[in-house]
Parts: structure tokens; C-alpha cells; sequence
């Protein structure tokens, strides 16, 4: 019995012994995938508004008409524009919705907890610069509409 005993207490002492981990540094953090596919988005945004803008450019070249006689009478625009222009417009709303969507994504990848904020807060900037131009060139021509 005295050796159980003795025994026993040789395991205790082995387990108390033994050296306990210590956590001395935090554990890494790793970049959040709401913020990558905010910026994923950004550029995939910036992409799609250019082919926009570059479509709606060739098809005001080749129409090369005085785009003044255009605005005051609309109904003057040739059917062959048409198509490319409505085209452009939407590729440019398409453009225009994943830049709000990677916007939002970037905003809730700023508050998510244990990671990385550069690709939030990238994607949130780049995703937020085209809502700005936008309402920012719709203040200038509702001003500008008014003064009229």
C-alpha cells in the first residue's frame, strides 16, 4: 500500500511539474474576407465604369453630331446611337450597384472583430468615391438646372 501511495504521488508531482503553456503573444490576425471582397469589388466597379464611359465615348464619336442640338432636342438623336448609349448606361448602373454593394461590404468588414482593416478600408474608399462623384455631379446639375 505504501507504494501505491508513494506512487501516486510521483504522477502528482510529474503533472504539477510539468511546464504550463503561456500565451506571451496574440494570435495573429488574418485580413477579413469582407473587406477583401470589398475590394475586390472596388476594382471590379472601376473596371466596369470605364468600359461604360468608353462605350458611351465611341458611340458620341461616331455619331459626331453638336451634342448642344442633341439636348434641346432629343428626339434629333439617330437610332444607331441609341443602342450603344443604353448599353453604356447600363453597364455603368451594373457598375454602379457593385460599388454600393462592396461599399456596405467594406463598412461591415470595418467592425468585424479580430482582423486586419486595410482591405476594409480600402474597398470602403474605393467603393465610396464613385457614390460621392456621383451625387456630387447630381447637386451641380440640379443647381444648374435651377439657375436656368
Amino acid at each position: 500500500m505504501s507504494e501505491e501511495l508513494n506512487q501516486t504521488t510521483v504522477d502528482i508531482n510529474d503533472v504539477i511539474e510539468q511546464p504550463t503553456q503561456v500565451l506571451t503573444e496574440a494570435p495573429k490576425k488574418k485580413h477579413g474576407k469582407l473587406g477583401i471582397t470589398s475590394f475586390i469589388l472596388a476594382l471590379l466597379s472601376g473596371l466596369v465604369i470605364v468600359i461604360g464611359l468608353v462605350i458611351s465615348t465611341r458611340a458620341a464619336l461616331t455619331f459626331g453630331g453638336d451634342p448642344n442640338a442633341i439636348a434641346a432636342n432629343p428626339e434629333s438623336l439617330p437610332s444607331d446611337l441609341l443602342g450603344p448609349l443604353m448599353m453604356a448606361g447600363v453597364v455603368m448602373v451594373f457598375g454602379a450597384g457593385l460599388s454600393f454593394v462592396g461599399f456596405i461590404l467594406g463598412i461591415i468588414g470595418l467592425f468585424m472583430k479580430n482582423t486586419k482593416k486595410l482591405f476594409a478600408i480600402l474597398g470602403t474608399i474605393l467603393n465610396g468615391l464613385p457614390i460621392v462623384l456621383v451625387l456630387f455631379l447630381m447637386i451641380i446639375g440640379l443647381t444648374m438646372q435651377a439657375s436656368m
